[in-house]
């Protein structure tokens, strides 16, 4: 590229899409690109084109363009030209060689960019634990979890939001504490008490105006202990995978297991989806059915299609077939 930059930085943009923020010398922001943390909305990953403001207005998508090639600047590292504009004006102010010139206009200038708040995310939610991850004893609905996180270089208050659940219809209002850039907050089952459906739930993050300021839409929870979660951790837009590593306070992942009890034995309580008649789950959750939701059952090796599940501890008599 024949054009000097004025600072070098590492790593690169995603294609996908992100969030660019400035921030003045007191860490207060000033302005933002894709605020939003859609995808992009201009510029294009085949042409190489470049995303061109066409606006001083606050950043929405509709300020930005697709450089077309009208006007560009400066050579690439393969001697071809940039479909951009570097270090010069951009290219929607150029004027078509054959249109009328205008009056000179009397020289106005426009408001400044307006002040964009910081905001959390949406960043892990797990909705069928199979573990007692909050710690109280128990392995039930309230291990569920969602977790929060702060993307941006400054602290930010969570005094006056909220998350609620769609189909639900519950809402919680978060604690009121500062996330530190990069920290996250974990909110489980028990303490904010939106029961995340296994059969799908849209977990939805509001501000104190009452504005969604990010949402997540699951259609089902397949497997206890995999979590939904963003990856890399953090990545702002639609980056959202089903089959995560549940990690409540720790980078997200993919790799590695969900812990078992101490010595290793099957959860003990009735992993059955909440999704389920409630005529089933009864008599086979509490106390009355043959446990056929135990894996034990159906990893079992020794029967080839048909099994009786001998009555004890008045069970019923079960016949798998």
């Amino acid at each position: 590229m024949d054009i000097t930059a004025d600072c070098v930085y590492t790593g690169g943009l995603s294609n996908s899409g992100e969030t660019l923020t400035l921030y003045d010398p007191s860490s207060k922001v000033i302005d933002t690109a894709n605020g939003n943390g859609g995808s992009w909305p201009a510029g294009s990953a085949s042409t190489y084109g470049t995303m061109e403001r066409a606006s001083t207005a606050a950043d929405s998508d509709s300020i930005w363009i697709t450089n077309t090639g009208v006007k560009k600047n400066g050579k690439n590292a393969n001697g071809g030209d940039i479909l951009g504009t570097p270090k010069q004006s951009n290219s929607v102010i150029v004027k078509s060689s054959t249109a009328t010139p205008e009056p000179t206009a009397t020289p106005t200038f426009p408001p400044g960019p307006a002040v964009v708040d910081p905001r959390p995310i949406l960043n892990e939610i797990l909705a069928r634990p199979g573990y007692d991850w909050n710690r109280d004893g128990r392995t039930d609905v309230f291990d569920e979890f969602i977790e929060i996180k702060n993307l941006t270089a400054i602290d930010i208050s969570l005094n006056g939001w909220k998350i609620n659940t769609l189909n639900g219809g519950k809402t919680f209002a978060l604690p009121e504490v500062k996330l530190k850039p990069g920290e996250r907050i974990v909110l489980y089952g028990k303490q904010t008490n939106l029961l995340l459906s296994d059969g799908g739930e849209t977990v939805r993050l509001v501000n104190s105006s009452g504005k969604i300021y990010d949402a997540f839409t699951y259609n089902l929870a397949r497997a206890e202990d995999a979590s939904f979660c963003r990856l890399p951790d953090g990545a702002p837009g639609d980056s959202w995978f089903e089959d995560c590593t549940p990690t409540p306070n720790l980078i997200n992942t993919r790799e590695g297991k969900a812990p078992t009890s101490p010595d290793g034995a099957a959860s003990i309580f009735c992993n059955l989806p909440d999704t389920i008649p409630v005529e089933f789950f009864i008599p086979e959750c509490h106390g009355y059915g043959a446990d056929i939701w135990n894996p034990f059952y159906w990893d079992f090796v020794n029967w080839i299609d048909k099994l009786w599940i001998q009555q004890a501890n008045e069970k019923w008599r079960t016949f798998i077939e």
